[in-house]
């Protein structure tokens, strides 16, 4: 009997949804129980910085009972942890390293992925025969250390990557970047003959631990990375291991069928928290999985236009303090502390049907 008017406002609804990038109201969850923010164009400001607004919304959204932790290409190590995680208790739990590892709320590590030794020798060949025309250095992370093949802390690739303030970096010799050039006047060595050895030879520093990398990164310049992808990706086939653009002059060697949806996936179920009662907020092309995947998947507003289709809402940019906007507009009303229970809203209903009476 009342088909044809629900029908008429379920095309309503699709249609003021699909012009607002927002999912159907019936299938957003009532309450939330934690908010997962990815770090940079999210949580971090242009500059790489905490906002204070985004500050008091993670614990805005702390004190009505949510738990907030990030989702991070990042390391869960170098300076931006001290700076960006620790006055906010964010180093745990969270996801980090692209999803490779993760932290439970006692700091203990849930998970770790892997490179095969096979891979990281695999991309090792692909750039020791494209260096030659190319500036190439490799890097790996090793759970929170990132191991340079170089021992130049000068070396303009590693100096652009370190301004990130990601990874504890320690030099070919196995030093902390910080410490070599003090190492080399205490030896009188001058800087080009400290530590010899190839940027490429990532084998060689990673020595009996070439099958403990987490993932590998090649980085060079903007014009020489599609040819370095072409040829990474034919030197990796049959390999477990894939090829993604991390930056423009950054790529990024990860174990196959890693993601940080799958990160955080584990990370979740160790929690038990159920994936449909989270929000998410992210703005890049590998946050698309995460979004899919939790009940209530929320854009940036500087986001890819990929993401954004797979999202319910867009907020601001986060040199807009976009991540504060989305807790206050979308997680504190559904937090623990604010949120209705099933069980209030049935008394509501009742009171309401016995004033019918």
């Amino acid at each position: 009997r009342h088909s044809k008017p629900r029908s008429l406002i379920l095309l309503v609804l699709v249609l003021h949804c699909s012009s607002s990038h927002a999912l159907l109201p019936r299938l957003l969850p009532r309450r939330l129980e934690a908010v997962v923010l990815d770090a940079d164009g999210s949580f971090l400001d242009p500059q790489h910085k905490v906002s204070p607004a985004n500050a008091e919304a993670v614990l805005a959204a702390r004190r009505a009972g949510l738990q907030v932790f990030l989702a991070t290409g990042r390391a869960r190590s170098g300076p931006w942890v001290e700076e960006c995680l620790v006055p906010l208790s964010l180093d745990c739990p969270g996801v980090f390293t692209q999803g490779l590892t993760s932290f439970d709320a006692l700091n203990q590590r849930v998970h770790e992925d892997k490179l095969a030794a096979s891979a990281v020798a695999a991309v090792q060949r692909a750039c020791e025969s494209a260096e030659k025309g190319n500036g190439v250095t490799l890097a790996a992370y090793v759970q929170e250390r990132l191991l340079v093949a170089c021992g130049d802390e000068c070396d303009p690739w590693l100096m652009r990557y370190a301004s990130y303030g990601d990874g504890d970096i320690e030099l070919a010799g196995g030093e902390p970047a910080a410490d070599v050039a003090s190492s080399r006047e205490a030896r009188g060595a001058a800087p080009a003959e400290a530590f010899a050895i190839e940027s490429t030879d990532l084998l060689g520093v990673l020595g009996e631990e070439a099958g403990s990398a987490n993932k590998v990164l090649v980085l060079s310049d903007e014009e020489s990375v599609p040819a370095l992808r072409t040829a990474l990706e034919a030197a990796l086939e049959g390999e477990p291991a894939r090829v993604v653009k991390a930056l423009d002059w950054t790529l990024e060697v990860l174990p196959a069928r890693t993601s940080k949806a799958e990160g955080l996936r584990r990370l979740l179920e160790h929690l038990q928290i159920n994936p449909r009662r989270v929000m998410a907020v992210g703005d890049g092309e590998n946050d698309i999985e995460m979004m899919r995947m939790v009940g209530l998947p929320v854009a940036m507003g500087n986001a890819m236009e990929p993401l954004k289709r797979h999202v319910a809402y867009v907020t601001a940019s986060n040199a807009e303090d976009g991540v504060a906007k989305a807790i206050r507009e979308h997680a504190l009303p559904r937090a623990p502390a604010n949120a209705p229970r099933r069980r209030d809203r049935l008394r509501k209903l009742l009171r309401l049907g016995g004033r019918g009476e």
